[in-house]
């Protein structure tokens, strides 16, 4: 029996992507799908133009367009829909980048293992970069303890390698599969990451609830890698955000006597990241690092969210989320 999936896209300032995304979605053999399209408080007329695609019926599929009044990073630009399609009974939620293109099996190919075995959670596409056969990711790994994560087989030409479904503990919300009933469970996105390691706060809540996560080579997914966050302040900002959620992420998972190898990592990456911007000549090297000095001192401080609004701590323990 077909089930029911909610495909999720974030827009923010990126109209072109997403409308070559939602291009892709039109070859898709899956039978029973209905798109979102969240646009995150866009500044480019995206969210204009997306309304008029909309009101216009661009595409074959059913489609809602959702428009958030401020940017509410990745995880709280996410939940709008997620919280809407949970409402409207869908048995999945696919989260996936509005800058990847998809083949027309990739999301049949996720649900399928899902209704074979009800203890896969979560599935993961194999992602390439973008116009070409090299591999972005192909299950991932974490180290929760001090919030370091990988993605297998990152910049390696396929060939053949990663063909073999597994069981990982981390899949990239890039593009990620759910079941409805997980996020019942457990929740939405963690929004007080704002941007990075939210999607890793989510895998590790599911595995702490017992449910396996699986990689699944034959769903393709093609990636931009990164294109709301080219300009060198984004980048910057970007970096901030990666140091800090990561010590932030394995002191709510660890407590105390962990708490020294998520410090460890934390003066690791304030190392390695100057180290980057000498390497590779990045500009505005005060600026940067400032951010990493930024994130490292927030991080200790228990600092969250958006960088620029400061919130205050996240609680530890996710069933008690603090109002914001």
């Amino acid at each position: 029996m077909t089930q029911s999936v909610a495909i999720i896209l974030l827009n923010w300032n990126s109209y072109k992507d997403t409308k070559e995304c939602m291009e892709s979605l039109e070859l898709l053999d899956y039978a029973t799908y209905h798109v979102y399209v969240v646009d995150n408080a866009s500044t480019d007329g995206s969210a204009e133009r997306l309304k008029k695609d909309d009101q216009e019926a661009l595409y074959s599929f059913e489609w809602t367009f959702l428009a958030s009044p401020r940017n509410l990073g990745f995880a709280g630009g996410n939940n709008i829909a997620i919280k809407q399609a949970s409402i409207e009974g869908f048995d999945f939620i696919w989260l996936l980048n509005n800058d990847t293109e998809v083949e027309a099996q990739s999301l049949s190919t996720l649900v399928e293992p899902m209704l074979v075995d009800h203890t896969i959670g979560i599935t993961g596409s194999k992602i390439y970069f973008a116009n070409s056969d090299v591999i972005w990711f192909a299950g991932g790994k974490i180290n929760a303890r001090n919030g370091a994560h990988a993605h297998i087989g990152m910049r390696k030409k396929d060939q053949g390698q990663f063909d073999q479904k597994k069981d990982v503990n981390y899949i990239v919300g890039c593009s990620l599969l759910i079941r409805s009933e997980i996020v019942q469970e457990i929740g939405v996105l963690e929004e007080d990451y704002f941007l990075y390691y939210e999607d890793v706060d989510w895998n590790l809540r599911a595995l702490e609830k017992g449910w396996r996560i699986q990689y699944i080579p034959t769903s393709i997914i093609w990636h931009k890698v990164s294109q709301s966050i080219k300009s060198s302040e984004l980048s910057a900002l970007s970096t901030y955000y990666i140091i800090r959620n990561a010590y932030v992420m394995a002191v709510k998972f660890h407590e105390k006597p962990f708490q020294v190898r998520a410090c460890l990592r934390l003066g690791r990456n304030i190392i390695w990241y100057h180290l980057k911007i000498i390497i590779r000549k990045q500009d505005h090297k005060r600026r940067r690092s400032a951010l990493i000095f930024a994130a490292a001192g927030d991080a200790l401080k228990g600092k969250t969210g958006q960088f620029v609004q400061q919130k205050t701590k996240m609680r530890t323990t996710y069933g008690t989320r603090k109002s914001s």
